[in-house]
């Protein structure tokens, strides 16, 4: 069956329909690059904020990462935000053995011998004034029942 012929379609466009198509055609090119500059900069850019997360020690050396990412959507921040919560996971443990020693006042009433309640004695007088007299209550009633114990191990 016959279909009908197109006519070429510069017959029918004016010059000035011509050099406005050309002018866009020209600025879809240029949008096209700029994207494409701005893909290869975010993926050099997520790549290098991969690394440094991977190679920080400390939470906040992790967090800070997330100070070059403001002008990011959600969907490229994730990626960084997904390795970010993973190392923190892994150092999670390692801060949490980092713990403060027990209280001097719980140091004495563990204390496992007179020796060591001797050490912790000489620790309540560089202590404030105020509280000096409490802790030392603590030391007399772990002597008292450190010696007793020795005493009945004697027996």
């Amino acid at each position: 069956f016959d279909q009908p012929k197109a006519e070429p379609a510069s017959e029918n466009l004016s010059v000035d329909e011509l050099k406005r198509l050309q002018e866009e055609a020209e600025k879809l090119v240029t949008e096209k690059k700029l994207a494409e500059t701005a893909e290869i900069e975010y993926q050099k850019l997520l790549s290098e904020l991969l690394d440094g997360v991977a190679k920080a020690n400390t939470p906040a050396e992790v967090n800070a990462h997330t100070r070059y990412t403001k002008p990011w959507s959600e969907q490229q921040r994730k990626p960084l935000l997904d390795a970010i919560h993973k190392r923190l996971q892994e150092l999670a443990p390692a801060v949490a053995e980092i713990k403060m020693p027990p209280s001097l006042m719980v140091q004495i009433q563990n204390a496992k011998d007179l020796t060591e309640l001797d050490c912790l004695e000489i620790e309540v007088s560089t202590r404030h004034v105020d509280i000096q007299s409490k802790l030392m209550g603590y030391v007399k009633q772990r002597r008292f029942e450190l010696e007793n114990q020795a005493d009945g191990v004697g027996q």
